[in-house]
């Protein structure tokens, strides 16, 4: 009689066990889930229900300079936003005319009044390769630059807005000269330079 109480009392606290964790369970699973909401809130909802948040650009200057382009921004808060252009130019015109080359640029900006919208102040780098031929002369190399930014937006409708913006920095660059035709080796030529960073004249479309 002792061992069926026992066993009984034994079966009653394994099932009280089992509800218990289930409840701590359901408790830690309710907490994940509303801290997942909670970031996804956060990071991706916009706190001003008419701000802009993310947008497809180009720039209409690189694309005069044979660079077609196309970059991707998106807000990180109320006044930030990041955005990240990618040029390349792989077309050859003759054996002595051509101008590849490849660059990523990505820019901080930050936002005086709201997103997309009007005057806003950055920071900046980029990383470019080169390869530049223009009739008997030609280059070889790469250049790495940061440096300081300034924009104004204006907005044209619902989806459309057009950007003017500059900036100056330090440029470090590294340069093989050649003779179109007879090939290069590695850059021998290396060194500072302050200038502009960042020139443009952007359309961009705002997707959402």
């Amino acid at each position: 009689m002792a061992d069926a109480l026992a066993l009984k009392r034994t079966i009653i606290m394994h099932i009280y066990s089992k509800r218990y964790a289930l409840r701590i369970c359901d408790r830690t699973c309710g907490y994940l889930i509303s801290g997942i909401f909670f970031f996804v809130f956060f990071f991706f909802i916009p706190q001003h229900p008419h701000a802009q948040r993310v947008a497809v650009r180009t720039n209409i200057v690189q694309w005069a300079a044979a660079s077609p382009n196309l970059g991707l921004e998106f807000a990180l808060g109320d006044r930030f936003t990041l955005e990240c252009t990618g040029g390349a130019c792989p077309i050859r015109l003759t054996d002595t005319w051509y101008f590849k080359h490849l660059h990523v640029q990505p820019e901080l900006k930050y936002w005086f009044q709201s997103l997309m919208s009007r005057h806003y102040v950055g920071i900046t780098v980029f990383a470019s390769t080169f390869d530049l031929a223009m009739g008997k002369r030609a280059a070889f190399g790469d250049a790495y630059a940061f440096g300081a930014t300034y924009g104004y937006q204006w907005i044209l409708s619902r989806r459309w807005n057009v950007e003017l913006a500059a900036g100056l920095g330090a440029i470090r660059h590294r340069t093989v000269r050649y003779v179109p035709g007879e090939g290069h080796g590695r850059p021998n030529q290396s060194g500072w330079a302050f200038a502009p960073v960042k020139l443009g004249i952007s359309m961009v479309y705002i997707l959402k």
